[in-house]
């Protein structure tokens, strides 16, 4: 006889019992850091961390499945591992002097991170046996087979100078230099230079001179204005790419995507003035302010003639312009 069955959207429980589901994952992180430090005011850190992950899939339903019709059911089996890791490697060399009223800090940042993605795929169905002659090998038919792997790397280099004078005057200025290979070679690096300025009055002789520091506990100035990038495409999406297809019963290769070597970063130009404010001993606390962003370069999907065989391509074609003001209350009801 055979494995009775209600109907086709039934499992038998003793067919369900001997099919396999199985899976297994593996997931290391490890990370190691050194400091360094020589001649009072310099600090050397060097860090570095991987995340590993590696997992695999094997099912395999059995062929003692029937449907209302008497109709055996292909065995089926799938197996499928998909593994990856991420490397990051940060370098800081940071020097800081305190003389008096003045208080000086700078840095240099080197920083590495490398990406890497590997996915094997396999599917096949109609086995000779359930429990013997049951491998990908002794399929009749391989309904799948699929094999990728992508890789990505960023690098960065910062340059950072923050000077405090005697808790009044605060000024910082970064420069920081990124490379991303999701461009062409000639438009891989981007500059993104960024300055803010503060001023806390609550520290100036004069406000103290006022006597309201029982009302007013906290009054700052500050302003900044500076360049960020953003690098919002996929991985290759900058090459043109090629598929494989069968021509004439002969290996062919087909287009499969049009790149643009041109891509480049998209670039956002951000000034931000504000006035920061604490009062009553800071239960009450309140900001308000003014920003003006403007972005440029943006990457957008562009329509492309019918006539090259493509129907889009993607290209920095799109700038936006966001301005208006803030404002923050908040309160401590109670504080004691």
């Amino acid at each position: 006889g055979s494995i009775f069955t209600k109907d086709s959207y039934t499992e038998n429980p003793y067919t369900t019992l001997k099919n396999k589901n199985f899976s297994t994952g593996e997931n290391i992180a490890a990370g190691i850091e050194f400091e360094y430090k020589f001649l009072n005011d310099f600090l050397f850190t060097s860090k570095a961390n991987v995340n590993y992950a590696n997992s695999e899939t094997l099912k395999y339903n059995n062929s003692k499945y029937y449907d209302n019709n008497g109709t055996r059911a292909l065995a089926t089996r799938n197996w499928g591992r998909p593994k990856s890791d991420t490397k990051i490697w940060d370098n800081t060399l940071l020097y800081t002097k305190k003389a008096g009223k003045h208080d000086i800090s700078a840095s240099l940042t080197a920083s590495m991170e490398k990406y890497q993605y590997l996915y094997y795929y396999m599917a096949a169905k109609d086995f000779p046996d359930d429990d013997v002659l049951n491998s990908f090998s002794d399929a009749v038919t391989m309904t799948g087979m699929d094999e990728s792997y992508n890789a990505r790397t960023l690098l960065s280099q910062i340059g950072r100078i923050q000077y405090n004078y005697d808790s009044k005057y605060l000024a910082t200025f970064t420069l920081r230099r990124d490379g991303s290979s999701r461009f062409g070679k000639d438009s891989r690096w981007g500059w993104f230079p960024s300055f803010g300025l503060g001023w806390t009055i609550t520290n100036e002789q004069f406000f103290k001179d006022w006597d309201i520091e029982n009302i007013v506990s906290f009054l700052k100035f500050r302003f900044s204005h500076g360049k960020s990038g953003s690098q919002n495409l996929s991985d290759y999406q900058w090459m043109t790419k090629v598929g494989s297809n069968l021509y004439n019963d002969a290996a062919g290769i087909v287009p499969s995507g049009l790149g643009n070597p041109k891509l480049q970063w998209e670039e956002a130009v951000m000034t931000d003035i504000a006035l920061e404010m604490e009062f009553w001993n800071s239960r009450i606390r309140s900001s308000v302010g003014y920003f003006q962003k403007k972005s440029d370069n943006l990457i957008y999907s562009q329509n492309m003639p019918l006539s090259s065989s493509f129907s889009s391509m993607t290209a920095n074609m799109a700038s936006t312009t966001t301005k208006g003001f803030e404002f923050s209350l908040d309160f401590d009801i109670i504080k004691n």
